[in-house]
């Protein structure tokens, strides 16, 4: 819970201001959301790749609950 707590503190909070976005904008699932942090907590991916691929689902997904 601590590292979505972070991600979402962090990381999505950066990028909603880099990109002038409010949390509407975004088209990240929770579920997307919660699939790449368990890939980062499991190590199936490094948190460097996870905020590249945030990055890239936050524009290509369809909604953000």
């Amino acid at each position: 819970m601590k590292l979505a707590a972070n991600w979402i503190m962090s990381d999505i909070a950066a990028y909603l201001k880099n990109e002038k976005l409010s949390i509407n904008d975004i088209k990240l699932t929770p579920q997307e959301l919660a699939e790449l942090i368990a890939a980062i907590k499991d190590g199936t991916i490094s948190g460097k790749i996870g905020k590249e691929v945030g990055s890239i689902q936050s524009t290509n997904s369809s909604s953000f609950a």
